[in-house]
Formats: structure tokens, sequence, C-alpha cells
């Protein structure tokens, strides 16, 4: 019986260094994946930025078709009423 007392108090440093070689291999993933993350997070915004700029220029473009449908339809009109 004091030969199994004795092995808990020897892994206990062991455990300890293990623990911290896990921890250290944790801090590292994660530094890993918050790198990645932010990556994502810059495409994103330039994504959004192009978005952005095609909507404007989809606007312009519905709003001039529209003028130039409803300039033709009055010149329709005023050539009929004449």
């Amino acid at each position: 019986m004091g030969e199994e007392r004795s092995k808990p108090e020897g892994v206990v440093p062991e455990l300890s260094k293990r623990v911290d070689d896990l921890r250290a291999e944790m801090n590292a993933r994660f530094s890993d994946i918050y790198s990645r993350l932010n990556h994502l997070e810059t495409e994103i915004n330039e994504l959004r930025g192009d978005l952005k700029k095609n909507f404007r220029w989809m606007v312009g473009l519905i709003v001039a078709t529209w003028a130039l449908i409803i300039s033709m339809w009055v010149t329709v009109i005023m050539a009929i009423v004449k």
C-alpha cells in the first residue's frame, strides 16, 4: 500500500506539465482561429462594400430607366392628344 500512495505524488508534477502543455497548445490553436476569423471579417467587409456599390448602381439604373419610360409615354400621349 505504501507504493500506491507514492505513485500519485510522482504523477502530480507530470500531470501539471501535461496540463500546461495542453493549455499552450490550446492557446496556439485559438490564436490561429482568431487570425482566421479576422481574415474572414476583413473579406466580409470588402464584400459588403462591393455590394453597396453595386446596389447604388442598380438603383441608379432603375431610376434612369423609369425616367426614360415615363418621358417616352408622356411624348406618346402628347403626340396622340395633338
